[in-house]
């Protein structure tokens, strides 16, 4: 692997940069179930190092310009990846969309919104020692 030591964010390797994807989904809740027990794993496999399933909570926020967000959908997922452009890329690829089989039937309700960010800087615990990631450090373009 070559390394570009001239990047002012940090030595990372060239061949690939890593990142995120950030979906935000609103599901039927009858499909809850489908979608954290067979799609999130199923997506995970793909690309995936780590992958957090979250759920919006109220932050008191609500009102203000603040607390407004580009999807007011209730779940997210945030999947780290180490290749950032073949994730970008594989947005649109139908195998990482629902069946249209479930996006007209139980999913027809369903939204889903998705982001790709790129890896700039990471900061971790003194403990850290580098392990798993391309980069040593991290911060998100938003």
């Amino acid at each position: 692997m070559q390394y570009n030591n001239n990047n002012p964010i940090g030595r990372c390797i060239t061949e690939a940069m890593s990142g995120l994807v950030c979906v935000w989904a609103d599901i039927p809740e009858d499909m809850l179930e489908w979608y954290e027990n067979d799609w999130l794993p199923e997506m995970r496999a793909q690309n995936s190092i780590h992958t957090l399933h979250c759920e919006y909570i109220p932050n008191g926020f609500e009102g203000e310009p603040i607390g407004q967000l580009d999807a007011t959908w209730p779940l997210c997922a945030v999947y780290e990846v180490a290749d950032i452009r073949k994730a970008t890329d594989a947005r649109n690829n139908k195998r990482n969309h629902p069946s249209e089989e479930l996006l007209a039937g139980p999913l027809a309700n369903a939204r889903f919104d998705t982001r790709t960010y790129r890896e700039l800087q990471r900061r971790q615990d003194e403990e850290w020692d580098g392990g798993g990631s391309y980069c040593q450090y991290w911060a998100l373009i938003c």
